[in-house]
């Protein structure tokens, strides 16, 4: 049987993510320091290295945190739609349901860091299914999910950054074209 959490831990460190999401709406992230934070937070730099080893540790367990919610609706499928895959990061659904995380997933400071952690979780899952599903190298569906990542990524920031309402109607569109392009190399 598993501890369970101090509620005074999980408050504190709720406060240090919560004031470096805050920073990161204004500031690129290499020019926030663990006083910024501190000071936004309304704790010590001892507190502050308690809970993190550095900023670093903290924007992960924050991207961390995002991947691994579930959205709350049915994931888009912008592949194939043969049940083999869902795009496993859903950043757009995720972002409209939790505003916050825009400042991470759309600060360009991030952007290395979040297709590196993004990566992580989905590269392997998504290449397998297209390997699968069509008829493309190991290396060719690496090359598909980074364009796809990538561009995810950029629509997603334009969206964000001008307040779009009607963010179904571009999702949709990018979502039939990726489909489209990648029934082209349909088994």
């Amino acid at each position: 049987m598993g501890r369970r959490p101090d509620p005074r831990t999980e408050s504190t460190k709720m406060r240090i993510k919560k004031a470096l999401l805050e920073h990161l709406c204004d500031s690129p992230f290499e020019r926030i320091t663990v006083k910024n934070i501190c000071d936004s937070a309304g704790i010590d730099r001892s507190t502050f290295y308690t809970h993190y080893r550095n900023l670093s540790a903290t924007l992960d367990e924050i991207i961390d945190e995002a991947l691994e919610e579930e959205p709350s609706r049915k994931p888009y499928h912008c592949t194939l739609t043969d049940g083999q895959y869902n795009c496993p990061y859903g950043i757009c659904d995720k972002v409209r349901e939790h505003p916050e995380y825009g400042a991470v997933f759309f600060n360009e400071s991030l952007t290395e860091k979040i297709i590196d952690r993004i990566s992580s979780y989905s590269e392997a899952k998504y290449v397998a299914s297209l390997t699968h599903q069509c008829d493309l190298s190991p290396e060719q569906a690496r090359t598909l999910f980074l364009f796809q990542l990538n561009g995810c990524l950029a629509i997603n920031r334009a969206a964000y950054r001008k307040g779009e309402k009607d963010w179904e109607e571009t999702r949709d569109l990018v979502g039939g074209f990726i489909q489209g392009g990648l029934g082209r190399y349909k088994k």
